[in-house]
């Protein structure tokens, strides 16, 4: 079981500004190796105006694929406000 532990070299914890940040974006390469985080914030900013209950999770994944990602498209995107 030791191999599913995280090794010393990683965290588990990553420091947030919640003063900035009202979202947090959690994803696979198969969504970064099409988008920019800069594009990636864009579509979720759209998304949270517009009143979506996924918080642009699903439109991440369609602009992901829509750029042709051949990889796994796991998105999650996390409400800080």
């Amino acid at each position: 079981f030791s191999s599913f532990l995280l090794s010393p070299s990683l965290s588990p914890s990553l420091p947030i500004s919640l003063s900035l940040s009202s979202f947090a974006i959690l994803a696979s390469d198969g969504l970064w190796d099409v988008l920019t985080n800069e594009e990636a914030v864009a579509i979720v900013t759209r998304q949270v105006q517009a009143g979506a209950s996924d918080c642009g999770a699903r439109a991440l994944v369609e602009a992901a694929y829509g750029r042709g990602s051949a990889d796994n498209i796991s998105v999650v995107v996390i409400d800080l406000r």
